[in-house]
C-alpha cells in the first residue's frame, strides 16, 4: 500500500495507442475485437474482466450523453459540455450486478458497429 505507483512514461503510452490504433483499422475479426478491447479498457480505465463480458443489449440500449439535463449542462465548465455531446454513455453489469458506466468515443462506437457488422457476416456465434 506504501509503495509509489510508477507512471508508464510518454513514449509507452504513445507505442500502445499507435499499436491500438492500427489494430482498430483491420477487418480481421479477432484482432479488432481485441484491439477494440484494450481501446475501452485503457480509455475507460476499468478491469478487462468487467468489459469482456459486454452484451450486445448493453450496447444497443446505450445513449448518447448529450441528452442530459440542461441544469446538469449548467454547472459543467464549457469543456465538460464539450465531452457530454461528443461522448456516448452505456452501462454494463459489474460486480453484485451494480451498473458500471463505460464512455465511448465515436471512434469506439464506429468499431463496436464494425465488430456486429463483421459477426453477422461471418456467421460468429457467441459462445
Amino acid at each position: 500500500m506504501n509503495q509509489p505507483r510508477l507512471i508508464p512514461s510518454l513514449k509507452d503510452v504513445e507505442k500502445v495507442i499507435n499499436v491500438i490504433e492500427a489494430d482498430l483499422e483491420s477487418e480481421d475479426y479477432p484482432v479488432l475485437a481485441k484491439a477494440t478491447l484494450a481501446a475501452i479498457t485503457v480509455f475507460n480505465r476499468k478491469r478487462g474482466r468487467e468489459l469482456q463480458r459486454m452484451k450486445l443489449t448493453d450496447f444497443h440500449v446505450h445513449q448518447k450523453t448529450n441528452s442530459a439535463d440542461e441544469e446538469v449542462l449548467a454547472g459543467l465548465t464549457t469543456t465538460e459540455q464539450r465531452l457530454v455531446h461528443i461522448l456516448s454513455r452505456m452501462e454494463i453489469r459489474g460486480k453484485m450486478n451494480r451498473p458500471v458506466p463505460i464512455l465511448l468515443t465515436p471512434g469506439m462506437v464506429c468499431s463496436v458497429e464494425q465488430l456486429i457488422h463483421l459477426r453477422k457476416a461471418k456467421s460468429i456465434k457467441s459462445s
